[in-house]
């Protein structure tokens, strides 16, 4: 069988699809991010499923299968070192590159807590048992009235937010800015309201490719977005300003979206226009996510406090303070992810097997081995950090200027931020290993913020 066919067609093995991490969704999806370290733990859980269950025939296939979608995560998370830089470039630390991420503040907030992670953890295995039981046309009914009600609260949410935009901004979002970059930030607000809910559909969708084990389209998901926001930024910015940038932005996120519709063709998804408020499926589905969105609203809770506080600061603060977050991300992106997902399928079976000290076993050596990492880089990021901050960033508009407050003592604190957050990795998967979605409710609590601004 082709390599690409098999990954296309593992639609073909049709048990129960394992649940994603609970605390993805925190992580597409995002300004800049899409739900990279769930939805790799799914892939890898989901092979290791798989190579039990083929003969030794397929085995290797299915590993070439998975090495390459596995690659193709790693093409993300270049790009999105490389729009981070190429933005950087671009607007350095400006006031205007300020109301661009102020902007994206409530756009974020509506996505997460409507159709975040939150929905994600809730979908999968709700869709996956209709399949498993042979109700296929249940499984397409729940994945129609999910697309419908997410797009319905969405849009609505994004109708009433554009429409008070200019109040927000001034009393909520960034009441520090000078009037010129409220009225600049209200104007990338209005553009970017449209991305929750392309978002929202876009990630029911990638929920039913991986219930059904197709990885691919949704592996390449994220790399169009931000070829997106990279063309914004390199076409529209020199012209446009900051507001290129929202048009990259808006432009990745229908990237996003429209290479997965190739895979409901595929399986041929019976879409009905259907709310199903009264469906077994959609209150299972409420039931599973609401513990998932306290969570998420008291992590974004967090990040508006971080954006409220910056506004009142010199102009470039908020950007500077997005450097050293993403700078932050870099050693957590290496291994701390890494280890997480190896050990998730290890998780999810002990846990399955009811083998709980073996599982309490796991983790400890898991976090040991994360504690053994993360400090050592935690140290190298405060000790290293002016440096670092010049190789990656500095150049074009980003000046020696901007890499003082990306880089200064003050900031030192947040690359501390390394340790906590590795951990908050660790204890994601044992979570979500035990197939509670509400074991991820307590996750805000040992982390010190949780973003969707990432590298992938």
């Amino acid at each position: 069988m082709p390599l690409l066919l098999d990954l296309v067609n593992w639609s073909n093995f049709d048990h129960v699809g394992t649940r994603g991490h609970p605390s993805a969704q925190t992580e597409p999806t995002d300004p800049h991010q899409s739900s990279f370290l769930s939805q790799l733990k799914i892939k890898v859980a989901g092979v290791t499923e798989e190579i039990e269950q083929r003969g030794a025939s397929d085995k290797a296939q299915i590993a070439r299968a998975a090495g390459l979608v596995m690659a193709l995560f790693v093409v993300s998370r270049a790009l999105g070192l490389l729009r981070e830089m190429v933005i950087s470039h671009q607007f350095g630390t400006g006031g205007d590159l300020d109301a661009y991420l102020a902007a994206f503040r409530l756009p974020d907030i509506l996505f997460q807590i409507v159709a975040g992670g939150a929905l994600a953890s809730a979908f999968i295995p709700t869709f996956a048992t209709y399949w498993a039981k042979g109700s296929e046309k249940g499984a397409w009914r729940l994945a129609s009235a999910i697309i419908n009600l997410v797009l319905v609260l969405t849009t609505a949410l994004a109708i009433l937010a554009a429409l008070l935009a200019p109040w927000l901004v001034r009393t909520v979002v960034a009441p520090g800015f000078d009037p010129p970059r409220q009225v600049l930030t209200a104007e990338l607000m209005r553009m970017m309201l449209i991305t929750p809910a392309i978002f929202g559909v876009s990630g029911v969708i990638m929920g039913i490719l991986n219930a059904r084990r197709h990885f691919l389209l949704p592996a390449l998901a994220p790399i169009l977005y931000n070829l997106g926001i990279i063309a914004g930024a390199v076409i529209l910015a020199p012209t446009m300003g900051v507001r290129g940038l929202a048009v990259g932005v808006v432009a990745g996120a229908l990237g996003h979206l429209l290479v997965q519709v190739p895979g409901l063709v595929h399986y041929g998804m019976q879409y009905t226009p259907i709310l199903g408020l009264r469906d077994a499926g959609v209150h299972e589905v409420g039931r599973l996510m609401l513990p998932r969105m306290v969570g998420l609203a008291a992590v974004q809770v967090n990040f508006l406090v971080n954006t409220i506080l910056a506004s009142g600061l010199v102009a470039g603060s908020l950007a500077a303070l997005n450097y050293a977050w993403l700078l932050m991300l870099l050693p957590q992106g290496v291994f701390a992810q890494a280890v997480a997902t190896a050990a998730f399928p290890t998780f999810s079976a002990q846990a399955a097997k009811g083998q709980r000290t073996a599982l309490r076993s796991t983790l400890a050596a898991t976090l040991r081995a994360v504690l053994y990492l993360a400090v050592p880089a935690a140290v190298g990021l405060i000790v290293l950090r002016v440096p670092l901050v010049q190789l990656v960033f500095e150049r074009g508009a980003f000046t020696a200027t901007s890499t003082h407050p990306v880089s200064g003592r003050k900031k030192g604190y947040r690359f501390c931020d390394v340790i906590p957050r590795s951990l908050n990795e660790s204890l994601g998967g044992s979570g979500a290993g035990l197939r509670r979605a509400e074991s991820s409710v307590g996750l805000p609590q040992i982390q010190l913020c949780r973003s969707r601004r990432g590298l992938n």
